[in-house]
């Protein structure tokens, strides 16, 4: 499950160079690895997260919080996630998934998707003692900021 959020990371940055079109890829290294270089991250490219839209891009997002069980993730058992349904009034084909920090039940919520790198680089042990604690591989992670929240419609 850790190298999903390496994956997932790569899969942002593929569907924003497929879809923002401006942002220039460096080199393909592999069939599967494609570098980004960080200037080309920034306005007036666009990184397309997974609500679909650039980051950084103020919407309305509406769904519904769970918590999560699952028995093959122990990273997030327990955890409060959001199932967007519908980002500006559109519902979404396929629901994605959120972190959802102290929140319950149905909720609509003006915003927008940021993100940010994590974890420790996977040769970080062989050139530091102790490791740091982090029990996550490199990876990068969005998470949605909320500007205010709005009453939710119901289901």
């Amino acid at each position: 499950m850790k190298n999903i959020y390496v994956i997932l990371s790569a899969v942002v940055i593929v569907i924003g160079a497929l879809i923002g079109g401006s942002i220039a890829i460096s080199k393909r290294i592999s069939a599967q690895l494609v570098v980004v270089k960080v200037d080309d991250l920034s306005p007036p490219n666009c990184v397309i997260g997974k609500l679909l839209v650039p980051l950084g891009k103020i919407v309305t997002i509406e769904g519904q919080v769970f918590v999560a069980t699952q028995p093959r993730a122990k990273e997030l058992d327990g955890l409060f996630l959001l199932q967007v349904l519908s980002v500006n009034g559109k519902k979404l084909v396929e629901p994605c998934v959120i972190e959802a920090k102290n929140l319950t039940g149905r909720v609509k919520m003006v915003g927008y998707e940021s993100g940010e790198f994590a974890g420790v680089p996977a040769d970080a042990s062989s050139r530091i003692l102790p490791v740091p604690i982090d029990d996550k591989d490199f990876h990068f992670d969005s998470f949605f900021v909320i500007l205010k929240n709005e009453p939710a419609s119901q289901p």
